[in-house]
């Protein structure tokens, strides 16, 4: 068994595919600590363009969490990654598995190259000796001497076109390297690893780092089977009879993709036959919650009062018995880009016995300079009044216009460092968001003692952020149950939680989660829209 401690790395070449968005060459390495990508000689890709320039030397790390697909395809692996947190490439169709990436790129292009103008020029030639040569006793006449050039020919081209095949691909030695992968992610993963049948013989437990058997040269075989098919007429139309009709694709069998990590991200292509499962699947990129049902705007203005530091502001009465409000409003900045000259104007009134606005009084606050990604800012406020209004500066929402939300790192620092309670809950509320798994940790830390308005947000995270969630809710009879966890879950329950945060009598759901895959099933349909419901698995025996 190997000791998870080790690391096991392996070089690669991604090439073009619809589910791809890099080609070139990359390095895996599974760390301790997460899975290591270096990104040798790789370019950007999307389907249906042509590369991008080849870019430098890039390498990343992301948790074993973050790995979304894991699938076979043909002799080709698929491997997704969460693009929250894999930059600048995450979705890979990896081929030619071996010790140097950068070599077998190299190799790769210059003997494909060979090998398909061969398999253009040779197979003419080469039947056309084998005409020549052919003793009379074989074949006799113009159309037996023809038959066996075209017979001869072909067989050079099905030889030297399983060459190029086999150029692509990598041969057997790249099989182990895939398989060792995949084994070693499933491992990591925390799934039971599959006998991987390599060369015929069954191993159990492969040495992740296979020695390559470097006497077998394609090319040299290339040389021999074209002699033997020139020379020997009677082999070839043996060979013919054994090897000429079409080879029959073979697809991975339902029962090894099922043990495999399934895939959870939309590039990875694989049917519902594909993976023996009647249920269809489907992707939560987080759960539906009312913290963001609305969207998130660039900017959250957020009030804070300044007695028990909660949300819920009301106005106090002062020594004269008027109402007045005093209070502090900060600003935090939710975008990937600095802001500048950030404004807000709160207006304060009165209503008088008629029920008419009456005193009407604005505070105009302003923000000089850049607002950071992340970063808050805050202002005290008093005025008189019995009921205020906050009118913010719009800035627009995240995910319009190409606005990207700043990293889940600037946010998990104003969680620590921020005085404010209400800033800290909402650093956690856009770690949830972001899938995060330090939101859980921030959104415990948080603790009790604030306004009702304040520890329903707080509840609602926590429930946004446990391993087990729902998304596309709403009103149809249909929702969509995903497994965050590194390990299968089943026997779950789903319940629906009103707006007061009651949870609601849990309806039972027999059905397999698989690992960072969701599953759709059925509910009841709604008048109204539904925005939160809660998952939970049936520990029972």
């Amino acid at each position: 068994m190997l000791d998870p401690r080790r690391s096991f790395t392996v070089g690669a070449l991604a090439i073009a595919d619809e589910a791809a968005n890099a080609v070139g060459a990359v390095r895996l390495t599974c760390t301790p600590e997460g899975l290591e990508v270096e990104l040798c000689r790789a370019a950007t890709y999307a389907f249906g363009f042509a590369p991008a320039a080849v870019a430098e030397e890039v390498s990343f790390c992301v948790p074993y969490t973050a790995v979304r697909g894991l699938a076979r395809k043909g002799k080709a692996l698929g491997l997704a990654l969460d693009p929250a947190v894999a930059t600048p490439y995450s979705r890979f169709f990896l081929v030619r598995f071996s010790d140097d990436p950068r070599e077998a790129l190299l190799d790769a292009y210059a003997s494909r190259t060979r090998a398909r103008l061969a398999s253009r020029l040779l197979p003419l030639p080469a039947g056309l000796l084998a005409a020549a040569y052919a003793p009379d006793s074989l074949v006799s006449g113009p159309i037996g001497t023809a038959s066996l050039a075209a017979l001869v020919a072909l067989a050079v081209w099905l030889v030297l076109r399983e060459i190029v095949g086999w150029i692509t691909w990598g041969g057997p030695v790249s099989d182990r390297y895939s398989s060792a992968l995949e084994q070693e992610l499933s491992r990591r993963l925390g799934l039971v690893p599959a006998a991987v049948s390599v060369t015929g013989l069954v191993e159990p437990d492969p040495d992740p780092a296979p020695t390559p058997d470097r006497g077998a040269d394609p090319r040299l075989r290339a040389v021999v089977a074209i002699s033997l098919a020139t020379l020997g007429a009677i082999g070839v139309i043996a060979f013919l009879k054994e090897f000429a009709g079409e080879p029959e694709a073979t697809a991975p069998p339902a029962s090894r993709l099922e043990r495999r990590v399934g895939p959870a991200v939309a590039g990875v292509h694989l049917g519902p036959s594909d993976l023996g499962r009647s249920a269809p699947r489907c992707l939560c990129a987080r759960a539906d919650s009312p913290l963001w049902k609305d969207g998130v705007p660039a900017l959250s203005f957020l009030a804070s009062s300044r007695g028990d530091g909660s949300s819920d502001i009301l106005p106090t009465l002062d020594g004269a018995g008027k109402s007045r409000y005093d209070f502090d409003l900060a600003v935090v900045n939710n975008s990937a880009r600095p802001v500048s000259d950030v404004k807000a104007v709160v207006t304060f009134a009165r209503r008088d016995e008629a029920g008419a606005r009456t005193g009407i009084k604005e505070r105009g606050l302003f923000w000089e300079g850049e607002l950071a990604s992340g970063r808050a800012v805050k202002w005290r406020i008093r005025a008189p009044g019995t009921e205020m209004r906050i009118d913010a500066d719009p800035r627009g929402m995240i995910g319009a216009d190409g606005s990207e939300p700043a990293p889940a790192d600037v946010f998990f620092e104003l969680a620590r460092q921020a005085r404010y309670r209400v800033v800290r809950i909402h650093a956690a509320m856009m770690l949830a968001y972001l899938g995060d798994p330090r939101a859980g940790e921030v959104a415990q830390s948080l603790g009790g003692g604030g306004g009702a308005s304040d520890e329903r947000t707080v509840d609602r995270i926590r429930r946004a952020t446990r391993p087990l969630f729902a998304c596309d809710l709403g009103t149809g009879t249909s929702a969509c149950i995903f497994n965050a966890s590194s390990r299968p879950r089943g026997k779950v329950s789903i319940s629906e939680v009103a707006e007061d945060g009651a949870v609601g009598k849990p309806s039972p759901i027999d059905v397999l989660l698989p690992v960072h895959e969701g599953v759709r099933v059925e509910i009841e349909p709604r008048t109204a829209p539904r925005t939160e419901l809660v998952v939970t698995e049936d520990t029972a025996p």
